[in-house]
Parts: C-alpha cells; structure tokens; sequence
C-alpha cells in the first residue's frame, strides 16, 4: 500500500510535466500544417484536388539510348490513381497503363492485362500517397494520420520542419515543409520491392512552384532512391475535378 502511495504522485508529477509538451508539440504540428495549406492555397481550394488530372514529362538515358517519358495522370481520394504512358525511344512509340484502386493494381501493355505484383503495387501505393500529402497537405488533419513532430533540417540549403505522418495500409512518410514559407519540399519513405523484398528509402524533392487553378504546385518532382537520383518529372498541368468517372480505376479491358 505504500508504495502504491509513493508511486501515484510521482506518476502524477511525471504526466503533469510532460502532457502540456505533448499539447504544445500537437498544437505546433497543427500550425504548420495550416501554415503549408495556406502557402499552396488554402484548404478550400487544396481540397478539390481530392479528385485530379495532371500531366508529367520525363527525361532520361539508359545505356546511351535517350527515352522521353509523358504521362497523363489522374488521382480520386487516396488509392485511386491512373497513369497513361507513351515512351518514345530511338524513333519508337510504345503505350501502357497502370492502374491503383485500392488494394488492387493492373498494368497495361501490348493489349495485356496483368494484376501488379504486391511488391510493386505497395511500392506505387507509396509513391502515389507521397505525392498526394506534398499537393494536399490538409490531408495531414485526417484522424486517420498519427504525427510526429521531427524537428528541422536543411534542404536544399535552405532549413526545413519535418512530420513523420502513419497511416494504416502504406509506408510512414516523413514530409518536410519550407520553415519560412511552409511549402512542402521533401518527402521520404521505405518501401520493399523485388521478390526477396529488399527495401530502399525513396525520396521525392519538390520544386519549381506554379500557380494553377489558385492553387500552387511544384513543377520538378526529382526522385531518389537510396540517396541516388533516379527520375525527374516536370509537371504540365494539374487540374482539379469535381469527380472522376470510376471506369477511370476499373481493371483495363
């Protein structure tokens, strides 16, 4: 009985230390998601990206052959996302598909449907939420997120605040925003892919802002994979929709 007596005031001094930091630290993740909201827009208009259109073009060479990359994209909520590919390479034009609703993803190539292996279609959930809390940052506020607060660091020479954002059914992402301006610049995760499910950190680097529709968005998406520069994108045009037709996500014919 003692020591239940000698322990009660020394747990209740222990929480009443550290609740109000643990409020403070809520209350500032709160104000810098609103801070991030507000730099690309505000949540009115940021939420009607809840559906969009958008277009990309990539760049790149593999074994000294150059390949152009464009892509007409679509997201609707969090997992559903589509993408029309045209790869154009040594005077060749080749077409595909990819496809995410939900749990179930398709790839479409040469009139071929195949579902996406589980390590791959977890690597594209990851991606899409990535892009999606960099565009969307009010998405944050969803009581399906649990947040950590991850303090600052210098992107880009230019220093950062970060969230570490978990949420059931893909990665954690940690997301970083412009300390002064609140844009959102970074976002990393891991994701295992392969079939012996070897994991590498992603990154996607956010700049060149426009505005579009009132609302700004970057227009490079640079990304790395295990501190490797692997793709950039230079987005078009992003458009925001008042809905998507659901064929959009259906499994391709």
């Amino acid at each position: 009985m003692r020591l239940i007596y000698s322990v009660v005031p020394a747990l209740y001094l222990l929480l009443g230390n550290t609740l109000p930091a643990r409020a403070d630290a809520q209350a500032d993740m709160m104000a810098l998601i609103d801070k991030a909201t507000n730099a690309v827009g505000g949540s009115a208009k940021v939420k009607k990206l809840k559906a969009a259109a958008w277009k990309a073009k990539c760049t790149f060479d593999r074994a000294g052959t150059p390949y152009t990359l464009t892509m007409d994209g679509y997201f609707r909520g969090w997992d559903q996302a589509r993408a029309d590919w045209t790869v154009e390479a040594q005077g060749m034009t080749r077409t595909s598909l990819t496809v995410i609703n939900g749990r179930n993803g398709w790839m479409q190539s040469a009139d071929q449907v195949r579902s996406l292996p589980k390590p791959f279609l977890g690597l594209l959930q990851n991606l899409v939420h990535g892009v999606r809390l960099a565009q969307m940052p009010v998405l944050l506020k969803d009581k399906s997120y649990k947040l950590a607060h991850l303090g600052e660091l210098n992107i880009n020479d230019r220093p950062a605040l970060g969230l570490k954002a978990t949420r059931q059914g893909v990665a954690d992402v940690d997301i970083y925003f412009d300390k002064k301006t609140g844009i959102p610049v970074k976002c990393l995760f891991q994701s295992k892919v392969g079939r012996r499910g070897r994991e590498f950190t992603y990154e996607f680097f956010f700049t060149d802002l426009k505005e579009m529709g009132g609302i700004k968005h970057f227009t490079t998406i640079a990304l790395h994979r295990d501190g490797q520069k692997s793709l950039e994108f230079k987005v078009t045009d992003v458009q925001a929709k008042s809905d998507l037709e659901a064929d959009l996500f259906a499994k391709p014919n």
